[in-house]
């Protein structure tokens, strides 16, 4: 019992570690695959940003075509939110506009949410004290539950950029974070569009952890089109929880995905391609993580921030160094191959000279060849001749004994065949004469007893005739089959599939397969056939000529097939 348990035990782990192997060779795959597609999109960046260029444009000519100031507020507030991660002076200008237009028209909201885009413009541009006073000055009594939201999330980003600024660690702006995290959460509804990105800035780095969090991202990524700023954000933070829990290869792939996401919505503010260079630099993908991070920061040139320039020139700091110990490398690999390249070279000159002299000394030897070479030449041709001659010669002599073979054991076969008959037809004609002396005993008495009756009811009829020609044929039949005991599945093999000949239970051959039984041992005239059957020639002719009909393939040849039938057994004594 103890055995089978451990045996059991062992299959189990078995299937578990293939099933590990196979999933991770999937991730891995996976990833590459995505990796690939980023590739890809980031050799077509240029496209993407004469779209998005054209689509700035359309906005731009609605909000100078808008006649009313909600019209412009709304077109003005659009224009900041698409130019806020691709060029931060029109943002700011877009903004000013709609302060402005909430100063004018005394609306509060209008004013609270220009304060906090632009709160948010300035974290983003590394200003974090400007945008810090900002949202100190801003009065949250009175706020909707969605401008809490916003609040509470401009102070989450302004907090943990902060905090990063100050290096990292544990410093009161990473307590302020957690405090307006837990506050958010307390405020945000499960139905919010936002909820599941708060709800992992939330998680991330804390000690708890909510097991439907990562399903629902996947699956929410799943159904997206990915084609806006939220699809990248909530790519990038089921990346880092991945991440956290120690999937590199699917935190690989997300990240590359918001990556994608940012590149397709031309977002200049892409911290998913530091993110990415870092985890491939780690992984030892040192070109594409160098790639990577020379993309990243030529966007932080356009669109200039601090906080992420810091993590940005660490990153690269070490790529740089892991390309100088990669150069470091390569030069002494070069070195090393320039010396061995320098000894080959040595010794294909010591070669070159040794060949030289070799082929001096070879064309002395050809020289003296050549004579020799003729001579075998001619040799070879008379030998060729010769070896023609033989061939033939054992072909022709091979020939005949095959021949010669093939008439011995037709020899061997006919006199085996004789022998067996004659004994048969000894034995037949010995039982004859033993009952006709009976036969002739038993008239004899009956006539000298004056019983002519008797003698009569014996003499008429022909049941006597008939009962010794069954035992001829079932001798005949006998004697045949032992001799060739397949004969009647060979002989149905030359007939239709629908045509075959079966004797009845109480026969071994019907006279259908006793002429061509006789056929077989070399009796093919059909007045004899007919003689030792006890039946006309035209009845066996008929027989013929039906079986014949129901032959398959070349029907003229049915009785040249018909002597290759049985395999010939003899048994020696």
């Amino acid at each position: 019992m103890k055995n089978l348990v451990y045996v059991i035990y062992v299959i189990l782990i078995g299937i578990m570690t293939c099933t590990c192997v196979v999933s991770c060779g999937h991730k891995a795959s996976e990833s590459e695959t995505y990796l690939s597609r980023l590739d890809s999109i980031l050799g077509n960046a240029h496209e993407y940003e004469i779209q998005k260029k054209r689509n700035m444009s359309d906005l731009t000519h609605k909000y100078m075509r808008a006649t009313d100031r909600m019209d412009r507020y709304f077109q003005a507030s659009q224009l900041s939110d698409e130019y806020m991660v691709f060029c931060t002076d029109s943002a700011m200008k877009y903004i000013d506009v709609c302060m402005r237009l909430g100063m004018e028209t005394d609306n509060r909201q209008w004013k609270t949410a220009a304060m906090m885009r632009k709160a948010d413009l300035l974290t983003r541009s590394g200003l974090l004290q400007e945008a810090e006073e900002i949202m100190e000055s801003i009065n949250t009594s009175g706020m909707t539950r969605d401008e809490l939201i916003r609040y509470f999330g401009m102070k989450i980003f302004l907090y943990s950029h902060l905090g990063t600024y100050q290096g990292g660690g544990s410093n009161i702006y990473y307590a302020l974070e957690r405090a307006y995290k837990d506050s958010m959460m307390k405020t945000i509804p499960r139905d919010h569009p936002e909820y599941l990105w708060y709800r992992g800035w939330d998680v991330l780095g804390s000690p708890g952890r909510d097991s439907t969090l990562i399903p629902a991202l996947v699956a929410k990524l799943e159904k997206s089109g990915h084609n806006c700023r939220q699809d990248a954000k909530e790519a990038y933070m089921l990346a880092k929880l991945y991440e956290e829990r120690g999937d590199s290869l699917s935190a690989l792939k997300y990240m590359a995905l918001s990556a994608m996401t940012d590149i397709q919505i031309y977002n200049a503010e892409i911290a998913s391609m530091e993110e990415l260079a870092r985890m491939l630099f780690r992984r030892g993908d040192i070109d594409r993580a160098y790639r990577y991070i020379n993309y990243s920061i030529n966007k932080s040139i356009g669109y200039p921030t601090r906080v992420r320039a810091l993590g940005e020139m660490r990153v690269l700091d070490k790529i740089n160094k892991a390309y100088q110990e990669q150069i470091h490398y390569q030069k002494h690999q070069m070195e090393v191959r320039l010396e061995v390249v320098c000894l080959l070279v040595f010794v294909l000159l010591v070669s070159a000279v040794w060949i030289v002299l070799q082929n001096r000394r070879l064309r002395n030897r050809n020289a003296h060849l050549a004579s020799v070479s003729a001579d075998l030449a001619k040799y070879n041709t008379e030998l060729t001749e010769a070896k023609k001659h033989i061939e033939v010669s054992n072909n022709e002599l091979n020939r005949l004994n095959e021949d010669l073979k093939r008439k011995n054991e037709q020899l061997n076969e006919a006199n085996y065949v004789k022998e067996e008959y004659i004994g048969s037809v000894f034995t037949i004609c010995s039982n004859y004469i033993k009952r006709m002396e009976e036969f002739r005993s038993t008239v004899y008495a009956k006539a000298k007893n004056r019983q002519y009756a008797d003698i009569v009811r014996l003499t008429e009829g022909n049941d006597n005739t008939r009962q010794e020609l069954k035992k001829l044929f079932r001798s005949f039949d006998s004697v045949f089959l032992h001799i060739y005991p397949d004969f009647v599945a060979d002989f149905n093999k030359l007939l239709m599939d629908d045509q075959h000949v079966m004797p009845r239970e109480s026969e071994l051959l019907n006279t259908e397969l006793r002429i061509y039984a006789l056929i077989r041992l070399g009796i093919s005239d059909s007045v004899k056939i007919a003689e030792f059957l006890h039946c006309s020639p035209q009845t066996v002719y008929n027989y013929r000529y039906s079986m014949r009909n129901r032959a398959k393939g070349d029907k003229k040849d049915f009785a040249e097939r018909v002597h290759t039938l049985g395999q010939f057994v003899r048994e020696d004594a």
